[in-house]
């Protein structure tokens, strides 16, 4: 794995699993790891709120675009945190775990592992931290990221 969770300066939770999550998860602001017990990808995911908005009633999800990625980059990769700061609405960012797997990557569509489970995991995990957080969910991603955030809808 080709991961450094110290480069965004926030405190990093791994989940062992969904179940762990589901029982501890506190809207705590942060990177998330949710581990799954059938080898799949990890999901990781990056939470910040914005305590501003505390009536807001959606959940931007934000899907990482293709990367210009540059020799020795680390993941995880997250979009969405400059809009968030400047709209002060809530973060929720999804890693793609592929590009974190494969360094030659810079997009693959949050497809995980050959046949992965990932996005249904994934969409296990939005619509918990949706119900979690009281909010819809709305999908930003573009390129890969908007493949993803079509998919989502469909899962």
């Amino acid at each position: 794995m080709n991961k450094n969770y110290r480069q965004w300066n926030l405190e990093h939770y791994v989940w062992d699993d969904f179940e762990h999550l589901e029982s501890l998860w506190n809207n705590q602001t942060g990177i998330h790891t949710v581990r799954f017990p059938d080898e799949e990808s990890d999901i990781d995911f990056l939470y910040k709120d914005a305590t501003i908005m505390e009536e807001i009633k959606v959940q931007p999800i934000f899907f990482t675009a293709a990367l210009n990625r540059k020799p020795g980059m680390q993941g995880p990769f997250f979009t969405g945190n400059g809009l968030a700061k400047r709209a002060e609405i809530p973060l929720l960012a999804f890693a793609d775990a592929s590009l974190d797997e494969d360094p030659t990557l810079s997009l693959s569509w949050y497809r995980g592992a050959n046949k992965s489970r990932f996005n249904r995991h994934l969409v296990q995990v939005i619509e918990f931290l949706c119900h979690r957080l009281e909010r819809e969910p709305l999908f930003i991603g573009g390129s890969g990221g908007g493949f993803t955030a079509l998919a989502a809808l469909q899962d």
